[in-house]
């Protein structure tokens, strides 16, 4: 498997290449989907698959102003694409002059000078190009009196409803995690380095590791059933997203990310990376009158972390 991070990396073009374009947030189902048509073809064409995707994302880059949270890092996504086995990811770096590439000059200057695609796959409402005037009718057009096969893949759909990046964000907006990881074919995460706290979860006798994230989307503020891995090793906790109400009158009180690890007591992990995964959401943030209420709260949610995550593992047993 070869990563590039620019079109302009490429010193040969790619054997009888298998081409999709996207943005690829989140890797997910409908992505997937994708992924294996190329595969598929592939082998018919003793070929070489290639997933051309952009760095910032389009939308990123054209407007600002409307921020996109996005489900994974770039960096996330490389690996997760890399783990499904595509022979070539072109990472395209994507800014206004990019932007301003009219469609057919992609089609021509890209896919067909430059890849020398023998067959292009497109999701369903993927758009190319200056003012996004290119889709799969256009790459048809210029590409297939060349002999190239174009093909739209329809829409991966679950509980009657298209699988998209859009769709992930807003099920993890609402703390939807079984919504999301259902999408997305896999548990949700966020990747991040353990710093030091304040030390409030300590005092408590629950002490919690304070996990710092690049900007990304998180779920929605509450506790959540999580597993943390470090190291190679994972450890079932619970995880409180939030403002910590209970402690803080601040104005604009910073967001934390604060995981108990409930059968782990050997140690701290300040400066390691991890990974924490989502599994369920348990309950909102709340404000407690006291330390000791809140407190009380917490070993309800633990106790309830425990519980579910047992359901989770007696399902999959049975699977």
């Amino acid at each position: 498997m070869q990563i590039l991070r620019n079109i302009e990396d490429l010193e040969k073009a790619p054997r009888n290449a298998v081409v999709t374009i996207g943005n690829f947030d989140g890797v997910h189902l409908g992505h997937r989907s994708i992924f294996d048509t190329l595969k598929a073809h592939k082998a018919k064409l003793r070929g070489e698959t290639v997933a051309l995707t952009f760095k910032p994302h389009p939308q990123m880059a054209l407007r600002p102003e409307k921020a996109l949270e996005l489900i994974n890092t770039y960096e996330e996504k490389l690996e997760i694409l890399a783990s499904l086995d595509i022979d070539m990811i072109i990472e395209q770096p994507f800014s206004r002059e990019f932007s301003n590439l009219s469609a057919d000059d992609f089609v021509v200057e890209i896919l067909q000078k430059r890849l020398r695609a023998s067959i292009v796959l497109l999701g369903y409402d993927f758009a190319f190009g200056k003012g996004r005037m290119g889709n799969a009718d256009l790459v048809r057009k210029i590409l297939k009196p060349q002999g190239v096969i174009i093909e739209e893949v329809t829409p991966l759909e679950l509980d009657a409803l298209a699988v998209s990046s859009s769709r992930i964000r807003h099920a993890l907006s609402q703390g939807d995690i079984t919504e999301a990881n259902a999408c997305l074919g896999r548990q949700f995460f966020l990747g991040g380095i353990v710093s030091q706290g304040e030390g409030r979860g300590k005092k408590l006798g629950i002490p919690t590791a304070n996990i710092q994230i690049d900007p990304r989307i998180v779920p929605r503020i509450g506790v959540y059933v999580t597993q943390l891995e470090i190291g190679g090793e994972s450890y079932d906790s619970v995880t409180n997203i939030g403002l910590r109400p209970t402690f803080t009158r601040q104005t604009a009180p910073q967001l934390t990310i604060e995981t108990h690890l409930y059968d782990y007591s050997e140690g701290d992990f300040y400066g390691r990376e991890v990974r924490l995964y989502f599994l369920e959401f348990i309950r909102g943030e709340e404000r407690f009158a006291s330390s000791d209420e809140l407190k009380s709260q917490i070993a309800k949610d633990i106790l309830v972390a425990r519980q579910r995550l047992k359901l989770m593992l007696n399902d999959l047993s049975e699977c």
